[in-house]
């Protein structure tokens, strides 16, 4: 199974521990199968968290990491879903947390870092990695916002990845033959004045 992390998240990252295991058996090369990933969409759905799919993934998640959440109470934050893909962060006492689940209870979780203060206009990766390969890989891209960036659309190849922007974070996954935990093309982030700004997908990775 490959798994690959951007370095220089790695590096920055407070702590970094990826749970693959799930109540059934992952996908040939990656935890999520290829039959899922198909169904991906560029733009995702924001169902309530109440709702019969995010309360499954939301169960998955916490579950996953259950010696870390144990005895608190958790919060949800961009909540998604690309297709029957659902993504989310967790945060419960000091442990926040990047979850992917389908709806035959197979995913990931990751432990990420808390959101970063930044530049009002700024965007930066915190946690970054790809899973998988051939049709059953896929890339994903933690970060954090600045306070005015509405919106972050990633490209990579032929892909358009419209992220979830939430409490100050974005979030974005995406199948991938060859994932490599970056996007190869243009950011552009939408701010609170309707205005956009392009950067060059290597420049929102912490540098050093």
């Amino acid at each position: 199974m490959l798994w690959v992390a951007a370095g220089a998240v790695a590096a920055t990252a407070a702590v970094v521990v990826v749970h693959q295991s799930s109540p059934g058996t992952s996908g040939p090369g990656g935890p999520l199968s290829s039959a899922e990933l198909a169904s991906w969409t560029g733009s995702p759905s924001r169902p309530a968290a109440t709702s019969p799919a995010a309360t499954a993934a939301e169960k998955w998640c916490v579950k996953a990491l259950g010696d870390d959440y144990s005895g608190t109470s958790v919060s949800y934050s961009n909540l998604d879903v690309r297709g029957s893909i659902t993504s989310v962060v967790v945060t419960g006492g000091t442990t926040v947390s990047y979850c992917l689940t389908d709806q035959s209870g197979q995913g990931m979780t990751e432990v990420i870092d808390p959101v970063r203060k930044l530049a009002d206009n700024a965007v930066e990766v915190d946690s970054a990695g790809g899973h998988g390969e051939g049709s059953s890989g896929f890339n994903y891209l933690v970060g954090s916002v600045g306070s005015k960036v509405r919106a972050v659309t990633l490209h990579d190849g032929r892909r358009t990845v419209h992220a979830t922007v939430d409490n100050g974070r974005f979030t974005a996954w995406w199948p991938s033959a060859e994932p490599t935990g970056s996007a190869d093309g243009k950011v552009v982030l939408t701010l609170a004045d309707g205005s956009t700004r392009t950067v060059t997908g290597d420049s929102i990775f912490p540098k050093g």
